[in-house]
């Protein structure tokens, strides 16, 4: 079925994390890929986390994309993809999370991803504020 994901309260997001899980950081990192350029520099990362974000009993596949921007800029850009296995396996789109220069507070509220001030710089007007969980 597509649509918006259904959820509960609100539920923070901490950073990724190499570490084992803790009661402070409950996400146990599942992979984590590099995609490396011709000269060896690392050009790609994705790390895949399980965790249960929504109330149907059942573990979402958190994938954490971090890749150069690609408009002209130098930075690197953080996005974000859900991926549920029930009622059928599905995926988000893409939502952009983070940069080098600003780092919004993330949580996961009612079938949405809810990007509110963080730190550093003021992030672009776009990416503040709810956006909606839609497996496709």
């Amino acid at each position: 079925m597509n649509g918006a994901a259904t959820g509960a309260a609100s539920t923070p997001l901490p950073p990724p994390s190499p570490d084992p899980p803790t009661a402070s950081n409950p996400i146990r990192p599942l992979a984590t890929v590099e995609g490396r350029n011709g000269e060896d520099k690392v050009s790609t990362n994705a790390t895949v986390e399980a965790r249960d974000i929504f109330p149907d009993g059942g573990d979402e596949a958190i994938v954490r994309i971090s890749r150069p921007a690609i408009d002209g800029y130098v930075r690197i850009d953080e996005w974000i993809v859900v991926c549920r296995a029930a009622p059928k396996l599905a995926c988000s789109n893409e939502i952009l999370v983070a940069s080098d220069y600003w780092r919004p507070t993330l949580t996961f509220e009612r079938g949405a991803i809810v990007l509110t001030k963080g730190t550093g710089g003021e992030p672009p007007a776009r990416v503040l504020g709810r956006h909606p969980l839609i497996f496709k």
